[in-house]
């Protein structure tokens, strides 16, 4: 399975979800894909309201970012890429923290 992601809008994305099966095993008998359909579309439906409520909260006026926690070092370092690519400096990076320009930086270390 994969998703392709449409923006349609800064608040709004089409996604596509698609299903690939082996030839093989599409051709046995009684071959349904049904159920892992089903379920990865539950699964799928849960994830996406998740991320429309955690939109709704960052879209707030009461909201400030944070720093990441240590379990999010991925995402820390996706930042920290974005900024360096945009010409950002380190020095600079570190400080967007500190003016809660919306930029959410993680330790150096």
């Amino acid at each position: 399975m994969f998703h392709t992601l449409w923006p349609q809008s800064p608040n709004q994305t089409r996604i596509v979800c698609e299903w690939l099966f082996d030839p093989y095993t599409m051709a046995q008998p009684g071959f349904d894909p049904a159920d892992a359909v089903e379920l990865w579309d539950l699964t799928n439906r849960q994830d996406w309201e998740i991320c429309e409520l955690t939109q709704q909260g960052v879209s707030s006026r009461a909201y400030t970012p944070g720093l990441y926690s240590s379990s999010e070092s991925l995402l820390a370092a996706i930042d920290q890429e974005v900024l360096k690519a945009l010409g950002v400096g380190l020095l600079e990076r570190v400080s967007f923290l500190s003016r809660g320009a919306g930029v959410r930086v993680c330790k150096l270390t």
